[in-house]
């Protein structure tokens, strides 16, 4: 099939075009910035555009040139504490980026039959949980509020438009390559591969999430666009990982990598706020054909290991370069490779 992704060199959206690819799929990618090092997705995708998702015109030309017949939205301003610090431009990357888009395809999209768009489970806010797709929004903090705002833009254009939207609302996804560092299930890993004590704010030690590998969460993507019924809304979760409290999370970590390490309980800003509570009622998309295959402690070893290849990776480059007059562009190089 043709398809267009947004947002593909983000965690998911590089690992599906990866996925997609596999499959033969003729693939079009959006890319925010050419300066960045986006080896795997470059060298993966069928065309690459260049721009960003809130420019209507800009957007109009990726539909009209790529006639996707499949449009994954993934492009997003996805961690929570840069939410909080920058809420305008959340607002402009979740909200008006995803009304571009759907303008774009109201438009110009006469060969599009389905949109999945990832927003999150943080659109319930603090709603009673568990959630389920008819749980009312009670968003109050940057980040849900903006997917609330995006989710809702998207009912706007299946009901009032007719654009073929199917919306995931993920619990959060984990996994081997996410990028950001900064998230809690690779930065305690790699501080403990580092021999530094995991961090945790100590007023968050008992909020609960729920997590979904990222194989599982690229799946409930493909099965969306695949059986998913537009204008409607699924829920993604594992049920094995539901209701885990951060402490809890990252005491599984500690116990798996067989580390002594405690954990650093830290102050945070007064403005980085975030909801308590959070489990994912998923049966809605389990009755369309999808079910995770991996438990927590399954997708945390694979996670684990392969932040271990990594971090051996950079020590292998480190230490041979160091033998041969250590020349720190040489070995950014020659870990790149």
């Amino acid at each position: 099939m043709k398809i267009l992704v947004t947002g593909a060199t983000g965690f998911i959206g590089n690992c599906l075009v990866q996925n997609l690819k596999k499959e033969k799929n003729q693939v079009s990618i959006v890319i925010r910035d050419k300066t960045k090092n986006h080896i795997r997705v470059k060298e993966k995708a069928d065309s690459i555009y260049y721009g960003t998702i809130d420019d209507l015109d800009f957007m109009k030309r990726v539909i009209s040139e790529s006639e996707p017949e499949v449009i994954f939205h993934l492009a997003s301003s996805a961690i929570v504490r840069m939410c909080a610090r920058n809420p305008l431009g959340a607002y402009q990357n979740n909200v008006m980026g995803t009304v571009k888009l759907l303008e774009a395809i109201r438009t110009c999209g006469d060969t599009v039959k389905k949109v999945v768009v990832s927003t999150s489970d943080k659109v319930y806010g603090h709603a009673m949980p568990p959630y389920d797709e008819n749980t009312a929004f009670m968003p109050k903090y940057t980040y849900e509020a903006t997917k609330a705002c995006q989710d809702f833009a998207c009912q706007n254009y299946f009901h009032n438009y007719d654009v073929p939207v199917v919306i995931a609302r993920m619990s959060n996804v984990y996994g081997p390559g996410d990028p950001n560092d900064s998230r809690l299930i690779p930065k305690t890993i790699n501080n403990i591969f580092e021999k530094k004590p995991p961090i945790i704010y100590e007023d968050v030690a008992s909020f609960e999430r729920d997590f979904v590998f990222i194989d599982d969460a690229i799946s409930a993507l493909k099965i969306l666009a695949k059986n998913g019924t537009a204008g409607e809304a699924y829920c993604v979760g594992s049920p094995g990982a539901s209701n885990i409290s951060i402490e809890e999370i990252v005491k599984k970590i500690l116990s798996l990598m067989d580390s002594d390490l405690s954990i650093s309980y830290q102050k945070r800003s007064a403005t980085f706020k975030e909801i308590q509570s959070q489990s994912i009622n998923s049966s809605k998309i389990q009755s369309i054909g999808w079910s995770p295959e991996f438990s927590l402690d399954q997708g945390l070893l694979e996670t684990i290991d392969f932040y271990r290849k990594k971090t051996n990776s950079v020590k292998n480059v480190i230490e041979k370069d160091t033998m041969s007059q250590w020349n720190p562009l040489k070995t950014i190089r020659n870990f790149l490779s």
